[in-house]
C-alpha cells in the first residue's frame, strides 16, 4: 500500500513541474493555411488564436478574416474538467466540454444548443512549436465538416 502511494505521489509531482514550467497551450498561434485542411471548404484567410491561463481554466480567443472576407472572433474560457463552457461568436456550435488527456492534449465534444453536433482534439507537439485542432461534426446548415488546423507557435 505505501509503494502505491509513493508511486502516485511521485506521478503528481511529475505532473506538477511539467504544468509548473509552463503550460503547453498557453500563447499565441498563427494558422499555417498551407499545412491545414478544410472540408469542405473554403478555409479562413487567416487566424490567430491566443490561449491565457484564467483562473481554473484557460481563455481562448481567435481572431480573423473567414472565407468571404469578414472578421471573426471567437472566444470562450475553457475548461477540461468535461463540463460544458460556452463559446462566443462560432457560427456552428455554441458550447464545448473537454477534458485534459495529458499535459499536451485536449480531448471533447462541440454542441449547438445542448445537443452534441461534433468532436474536437487539439495536441500540442512536443517541442511547443505546433498546434494541432482536429475537429469533425456538421455545421449549422447540417452539412458534415472535417478540418485539421496547424497553427504555429509565435
Amino acid at each position: 500500500m505505501l509503494a502505491c502511494s509513493v508511486k502516485l505521489s511521485v506521478a503528481f509531482v511529475a505532473v506538477a513541474a511539467v504544468l509548473a514550467a509552463g503550460d503547453p497551450f498557453a500563447g499565441t498561434w498563427k494558422l499555417n493555411l498551407a499545412k491545414s485542411k478544410f472540408h469542405p471548404g473554403p478555409p479562413p484567410k487567416s487566424r490567430v488564436r491566443k490561449h491565457e491561463p484564467q483562473g481554473a481554466g484557460m481563455r481562448t480567443t481567435t481572431e480573423g478574416i473567414d472565407a468571404e472576407g469578414k472578421p471573426e472572433l471567437i472566444w470562450s474560457v475553457v475548461t477540461l474538467d468535461g463540463k460544458d463552457f460556452a463559446i462566443h461568436g462560432a457560427p456552428n456550435y455554441n458550447a464545448a466540454a473537454l477534458t485534459l488527456i495529458d499535459a499536451y492534449t485536449w480531448q471533447g465534444v462541440l454542441k449547438r444548443d445542448g445537443k452534441q453536433v461534433g468532436a474536437v482534439k487539439l495536441v500540442v507537439s512536443g517541442d511547443g512549436k505546433v498546434l494541432t485542432l482536429t475537429g469533425h461534426g456538421t455545421d449549422a446548415k447540417g452539412r458534415p465538416f472535417h478540418n485539421v488546423s496547424i497553427y504555429e507557435k509565435q
